[in-house]
């Protein structure tokens, strides 16, 4: 009983809160919400984070080698869910053209893991945003890798569906603008020490502005993770146009963006 109670709240949640999409929302670590992937969805989240390691030739999802005795994999738990739900939505997973972004964060072996992602996502092809010399083709889902990807294996693939998010830098060179490379991160602590709580320093918000202009320079976009979990926070990022909010309390931060940023 208690299982059915659970899963018609979360069915009610999505009617609810779908609707709204957000879209410089980033479920960090999706998979260990309580209900991966479907929880991100049902609050309109638009980009959606899972870690992968390979193992025995299969993609599982786990966040260290520790939960790998009891991960799912890639295809079972995201790929396959993602497809049913788009079958019958060619205008995206929210119906208003949002291309939906799912990053993987490559935990081990990324050559191998590329070589077989790529061979997997070929059964999911036509529902994934493609590079074609350059330009960029409309699709509900955009594959995007993670953990220092090699870019030398993503800037010459053969079918032009796997992105790259790759480290934030302080400055940037021609070789940087790779048409696959759609995202930067970065540890918020690296470059900043506010918390959160009480006023920034002019110098940090100086920082904050210059890092985020020079990444929109190259045409890509701007990802803290391990940010302050607050409101002050979630306002300042959204103030310095950081492009995607890195979030792990997603009900709280749903709540906060209709709240202020819905009119």
């Amino acid at each position: 009983m208690k299982t059915l109670l659970t899963h018609f709240l979360l069915l009610l949640s999505i009617v609810v809160h779908a609707q709204t999409v957000i879209p410089i929302g980033h479920a960090h670590n999706d998979y260990k919400q309580r209900h991966p992937l479907d929880a991100a969805l049902s609050f309109g989240f638009t980009s959606i984070e899972v870690d992968v390691f390979l193992v025995d030739k299969e993609i599982k999802v786990a966040h260290t080698k520790l939960g790998l005795p009891f991960a799912k994999n890639l295809k079972d738990l995201y790929l396959d869910p993602l497809k049913e739900r788009l079958n019958d939505q060619e205008a995206g997973v929210y119906g208003d053209s949002s291309i939906l972004v799912l990053m993987i964060d490559l935990k081990n072996n990324r050559w191998d893991l590329l070589d077989l992602l790529e061979n997997l996502l070929k059964g999911y092809e036509d529902l994934l945003v493609h590079n074609q010399h350059g330009e960029l083709s409309w699709a509900p889902l955009q594959i995007l890798v993670s953990g220092r990807p090699p870019m030398q294996w993503v800037n010459v693939q053969k079918n032009g569906f796997i992105f790259a998010d790759w480290p934030l830098k302080d400055s940037y060179e021609k070789s940087d603008r790779s048409s696959y490379c759609a995202r930067r991160s970065a540890r918020w602590s690296d470059y900043f020490e506010w918390n959160g709580k009480g006023p920034i320093s002019k110098e940090e918000l100086e920082l904050l502005e210059r890092l985020t202009a020079e990444t929109h320079s190259i045409g890509q976009k701007v990802r803290f993770w391990s940010t302050p979990e607050t409101e002050a926070c979630w306002s300042l990022l959204l103030k310095y146009k950081v492009d995607w909010i890195n979030v792990d309390a997603l009900e709280e931060f749903a709540l906060y963006y209709r709240a202020n940023h819905v009119k």
